[in-house]
């Protein structure tokens, strides 16, 4: 297999990971995840399974992310996709992130926070974690912020440019 064809595959395995993860997620609590991953393991008595977790969580998922965007990057599609998607990746794999290893993504997900509000402490965002539906409140935020922003510049400039989104050519 191809490196080109084995990051294609990435892109699969880690949307159907983060898929799942986050359903899991949702459904019982962003604490809850590595908790059901955990119980899990051992009533199946498979030990690879927390190998397997932590290498589709932080390798899989940002090789299979970092590829689609390269093809956004690089596709002929309009500009205000473009300028959106690196803010919209970053917001949703801090998300995922936080969903999968909360010992992990709480950090990144509040050092985004703390970024996007300067007014908001990580000592007072960490200490209000909250429900689910905070949560979800929070990353709509964070992704208006990261990708709507951008966003919304990309395509005042490209309306002003007059830049149109090409055909893919072959």
């Amino acid at each position: 297999m191809s490196g080109e064809g084995l990051a294609r595959l990435f892109i699969g395995v880690g949307f159907v990971w983060v898929v799942i993860v986050l359903a899991v997620g949702l459904l019982g609590g962003f604490d809850k995840p590595s908790a059901y991953w955990k119980f899990l393991t051992e009533a199946t008595g498979a030990g690879w399974l927390p190998h397997v977790y932590l290498v589709l969580t932080l390798f899989v998922v940002p090789v299979g992310m970092l590829t689609f965007l390269r093809d956004i990057l690089t596709d002929p599609v309009a500009l205000w996709v473009k300028w959106a998607a690196p803010g919209a990746f970053l917001a949703m794999y801090a998300f995922f992130l936080l969903a999968a290893m909360p010992d992990v993504g709480r950090p990144l997900f509040v050092g985004i926070e703390s970024t996007i509000s300067p007014v908001a402490s990580p000592a007072s965002a960490a200490a209000s974690m909250g429900s689910t539906g905070s949560w979800l409140v929070r990353f709509a935020v964070a992704f208006v912020v990261l990708a709507g922003v951008p966003g919304i510049i990309g395509a005042v400039v490209g309306l002003v440019t007059g830049s149109k989104a090409g055909v893919r050519r072959h």
